[in-house]
């Protein structure tokens, strides 16, 4: 998704389906040149709970089922451990990322990795989210309505 996506011209269209992430994918994505969590690992296992090592850290999270959408959209994941939350709190000094408690919150259209489906964030009406050993599921609802969900 190079260029810019004009919804426009999709007016009236409603898709659902289900994006399939693999961990080895999302493995790649930890390791990329730019990536803070650079020799971060992660493994997904079923009912949405993942576990992230980088060195000898190991964080347990449980991610949401629903990712609340709208032209700002955020996903809220629960961490097992305070302790490991605290550490967080530290070291994740993001704009787009906001800690409390044992809940990190990710403002979706302000990472810079998922600039280009800016344009489509108001037309996703709903992201389910689920998981089993080794991929991350995430079924979703695009309904363009017009010119206004660009």
């Amino acid at each position: 998704m190079g260029q810019a996506l004009y919804l426009a011209q999709f007016a009236g269209t409603h898709v659902q389906g289900t994006v399939n992430v693999s961990e080895a994918a999302l493995n790649e994505l930890l390791s990329s040149a730019g990536s803070r969590l650079r020799g971060a690992t992660l493994r997904i296992g079923p009912d949405n709970q993942v576990v992230v090592r980088h060195g000898i850290v190991r964080a347990t999270a449980t991610l949401p089922q629903a990712i609340d959408m709208g032209s700002s959209p955020r996903a809220t994941v629960s961490l097992a451990s305070v302790i490991v939350a605290i550490g967080l709190k530290a070291l994740l000094r993001e704009p787009y990322i906001q800690m409390h408690g044992r809940e990190l919150t990710i403002h979706l259209a302000a990472v810079p990795a998922l600039e280009p489906f800016r344009p489509i964030w108001p037309s996703l009406r709903r992201i389910e989210v689920t998981t089993e050993r080794g991929r991350l599921r995430l079924h979703f609802e695009l309904i363009v309505t017009g010119v206004s969900d660009a």
